[in-house]
């Protein structure tokens, strides 16, 4: 019997009104319950809401990408392959599930190399609420960010950035990033490691450079920082301890993982952690003991 592992990541969604996601996500399920799409603009492809539900104040549903500027292929271990979607208006599609909670404006997605991931979710969601600058932003689990409130001198950061298969998405306001995959590019490397370090790297300075790398998860394999917290070494891997779901499946003969049996266990991973999100994002409060 196969085993197929399905993980799910969480972020905040820093846009200008919060409010407006929600309100997104209702015109979404309204133009699906007259059977329309939206098709949106995203980078070489679209994306649109195929199923969006309000339950238990949590909207929970699955978008499409569709790329009409391939073909899509199935075949089977026979040896048979057939052409689909050759039209102009066709395309293969991948799905990406999502949870949205707009109390604490967590929101949770299945991570899928051919759906939607970071960077392309934060450029669709904000085509959806008319925000150009919004980023999604990776959460860090609770007992990681004591660690790094209790380091008291930075010593280094360490970041590898693995090169992106297409840098459409990036623009002038990630400077810094942009410049370390320009570099990868230049060389055709397939990755650059990053080490800032010195005597005088400042806490601040460190943690607002922090969270910037943090909003490249598809991009950033690691994320070290290094340090003493009373006169101990401590180094703290944040891509390591970000707040993961996984969902391991049996996977039977005639037997698929689907996007309901997805979407039923995405609300079973943010139940699981919702005493940590909410101490994180609602009672905005980490425990210093």
């Amino acid at each position: 019997m196969a085993t197929k592992i399905c993980n799910f990541d969480f972020y905040t969604v820093s846009t200008s009104d919060k409010s407006e996601i929600a309100k997104a996500f209702a015109s979404e399920a309204a133009i699906r319950k007259t059977g329309g799409v939206n098709n949106v603009p995203v980078f070489d492809f679209y994306a649109r809401v195929r199923q969006v539900k309000h339950e238990n104040k949590l909207w929970v549903g699955y978008v499409e990408k569709i790329n009409t500027l391939d073909e899509a292929h199935i075949g089977d271990l026979g040896g048979k392959r057939e052409t689909l979607a050759s039209n102009d208006d066709q395309g293969p599609i991948f799905d990406t599930v999502f949870l949205y909670n707009p109390i604490n404006n967590v929101l949770v997605l299945h991570r899928t190399r051919s759906g939607m991931g970071t960077t392309a979710f934060a450029k669709y969601l904000g085509k959806l609420v008319g925000d150009d600058d919004l980023e999604l932003e990776l959460v860090i689990d609770p007992d990681a960010l004591k660690r790094l409130g209790k380091i008291n001198m930075v010593k280094s950061i360490d970041y590898k950035i693995s090169k992106p298969s297409n840098f459409k998405f990036l623009n002038n306001k990630n400077g810094s990033f942009n410049a370390d995959l320009a570099l990868a590019k230049l060389f055709q490397g397939e990755n650059i490691k990053v080490t800032v370090g010195g005597p005088d790297l400042k806490k601040e300075n460190v943690l607002e450079k922090v969270k910037h790398l943090l909003k490249f998860q598809d991009s950033i394999s690691k994320l070290e920082v290094k340090g003493e917290a009373n006169g101990e070494p401590d180094t703290i891997d944040l891509i390591q301890n970000r707040i993961v779901h996984t969902k391991r499946y049996s996977v039977s003969k005639n037997k698929k993982v689907t996007e309901v049996m997805l979407m039923d266990e995405i609300v079973v991973g943010y139940n699981k952690n919702k005493i940590n999100l909410d101490r994180l994002y609602i009672n905005n409060k980490i425990d210093k003991d």
